[in-house]
């Protein structure tokens, strides 16, 4: 069972800043679908974190909001995200919840080689934070040494994205995910 964390009220109340930008940004009234208190480790390496190396959530149109207890510096484990490739199109292979889960991640140099100058660390103090689309590449600096990092994640989308039908299977090859027959099946390829 999730605890409720009343010290978020303010921040996610439809009327609140939160909520209006990402209804903006999403296109429907935003809801939080999850929030918790994350926190990562000093020892985290890429291997013990699946989230530090590149990739994508691909679980369609939602965004993060991540809220630092402590000021995050090169040394805390940042988020690094590639600004503007959230508008690129993933095949759904690369889709969390489409495919087999835990393949969607990216080989390290080829994004660093594609989205290069595009790459953003998400620094910022105690208090500050960010919000981005999950569908932009993302990931964590994971080498060399760092201090725990202490957040709050809130987690976004609309009721019309959480209701999306949603299969799972190798019957298709794991491909029509969000809706059917939008993809070919796996006896296509």
């Amino acid at each position: 069972t999730k605890r409720h964390m009343r010290s978020l009220d303010p921040m996610i109340e439809p009327s609140s800043l939160l909520i209006r930008l990402s209804s903006a940004y999403l296109g429907a009234q935003a809801e939080v679908h999850d929030s918790s208190a994350f926190t990562l480790r000093a020892d985290a390496t890429k291997r013990t974190y699946q989230n530090g190396p590149w990739h994508v959530d691909g679980c369609g149109r939602r965004l993060k909001a991540w809220i630092y207890h402590h000021d995050v510096d090169e040394h805390s484990h940042p988020t690094i995200i590639a600004a503007g490739s959230h508008r690129n199109h993933w095949f759904p292979s690369i889709e969390y919840f489409v495919g087999e889960q835990g393949t969607n991640k990216m080989n390290e140099a080829r994004v660093q080689q594609e989205f290069g100058p595009q790459l953003r660390k998400m620094l910022g103090q105690r208090g500050g934070g960010f919000i981005f689309d999950t569908n932009a590449v993302h990931g964590a600096v994971m080498t060399g040494a760092h201090r725990t990092r202490q957040t709050t994640l809130i987690e976004l989308s609309t009721k019309e994205h959480m209701t999306l039908p949603r299969s799972k299977g190798s019957e298709d090859g794991y491909l029509s995910g969000w809706v059917s027959g939008l993809c070919p099946c796996g006896g296509d390829r």
